[in-house]
């Protein structure tokens, strides 16, 4: 029970981090770097297969960066957590956009602000011997456009690139299966 306890407190921190304004993608938010997306290729939600291995051709560009930024967090938190070893039948980040983009901006207490289109983010954990569970976060986002946004330049930006990720090793919190 206390083992659950811990995955579920996991997977809301990672949904809470996941919509935070310092969830950076080479100095702009990651959600409205996704949102665009979405929106170009016409599908929400997107997937975050966070067991994927880190070359995976599907996930690309962006969508690899934050994959693989976000399965490196879900081992820092086991770790924080003290969960220890744990086999994963699932671990993944679904984020929802509206890509209706007809929704006017109001203040909505659920996402916390004015601004842009609702965006919900889930994470699913599931271990192999079925422990289960999900937890989700919201926020308000709009496509992410360089010419009207500012990079964070910031001497304290995170930088998420390739260079800066370590690849998840199954050693490390015990084994994960690919999905």
């Amino acid at each position: 029970m206390a083992k659950l306890r811990a995955l579920e407190h996991v997977a809301r921190t990672l949904a809470t981090m996941f919509v935070s304004r310092n969830n950076d993608v080479d100095g702009y938010w990651a959600i409205g770097r996704l949102y665009r997306i979405a929106i170009a290729n016409g599908r929400t939600p997107l997937e975050l297969n966070l067991l994927a291995s880190a070359d995976d051709v599907h996930q690309v560009g962006d969508l690899r960066i934050v994959r693989q930024h976000y399965a490196n967090d879900l081992l820092m938190q086991l770790r924080h957590a003290g969960v220890g070893a744990v086999p994963f039948k699932v671990a993944v980040i679904r984020v929802h956009f509206a890509l209706s983009r007809q929704q006017p901006a109001r203040f909505d207490a659920s996402y916390g602000t004015y601004y842009g289109d609702p965006v919900e983010c889930i994470v699913e954990l599931e271990t192999e011997v079925g422990h289960a569970c999900r937890a989700s976060a919201r926020t308000r986002a709009a496509p992410h456009d360089a010419t009207r946004e500012q990079q964070r330049l910031d001497a304290h930006a995170v930088r998420l690139d390739s260079t800066h990720l370590a690849p998840i090793a199954a050693s490390s919190v015990g084994s994960f299966t690919e999905r």
